[in-house]
């Protein structure tokens, strides 16, 4: 499968499970999204642990559309399944 046939899929609802594995050849990534306040504090976090926290794009925060990795995708329709976490604590999966 592509990449862009897996966010064709997610973006119609069709994919709700994990995509690992299922572009072989493509970089598989997970979406971290803060809030606007401790986004530059996240940034600088993940450029000072480069290997275990690697930067491919930043989206937003005045948009949701991929312009590196999957130019025009937008995140609000193309990730499956995502977890909301409050206070360190998960409180929800939702698709």
């Amino acid at each position: 499968m592509t990449p862009e046939e897996l966010r064709a899929l997610s973006a119609t609802g069709k994919m709700d499970r994990t995509t690992a594995g299922l572009c072989p050849g493509y970089v598989q990534a997970n979406l971290a999204a803060v809030p606007l306040l401790y986004a530059k504090d996240f940034e600088a976090f993940c450029r000072s642990n480069a290997q275990p926290c690697p930067i491919l794009e930043i989206i937003g925060p005045e948009t949701t559309l991929s312009k590196t990795l999957a130019s025009g995708a937008d995140i609000c329709n193309t990730i499956p399944r995502y977890r909301i976490w409050r206070n360190g604590e998960l409180v929800e999966e939702v698709q």
